[in-house]
């Protein structure tokens, strides 16, 4: 599941997923984090969340606000650029992922 998240000070694009029998996202991250990223362009942060079933990997952009319209262009261009590059990155991994 994709999700745009918007806080008081940053934007993020994410993957989250759930899944007991998945990979958590610091063993994707092992096995070919180095590609994805470099297919994305740019650093990720790989988390597998508390519960050890969920796992995250995002992308961010910090210093901006949802209630400044004039930082909406700039997140929405964040958040278009994020989407069509992770899109890109992780269409193969993704579909190795056994469920």
């Amino acid at each position: 599941m994709r999700k745009d998240i918007k806080t008081k000070s940053e934007v993020k694009k994410e993957i989250h997923w759930q899944c007991k029998k998945c990979l958590p996202a610091e063993a994707l991250a092992k096995e070919g984090g180095d590609e994805i990223e470099r297919d994305f362009g740019g650093k990720l942060v790989w988390e597998r969340m508390e519960d050890n079933v969920t796992s995250r990997i995002k992308h961010q952009l910090d210093g901006v606000s949802v209630s400044n319209e004039n930082d909406w262009p700039k997140m929405n261009e964040f958040l278009v650029d994020a989407a069509e590059h992770m899109h890109k990155a992780f269409k193969d991994p993704i579909r190795k992922i056994n469920v």
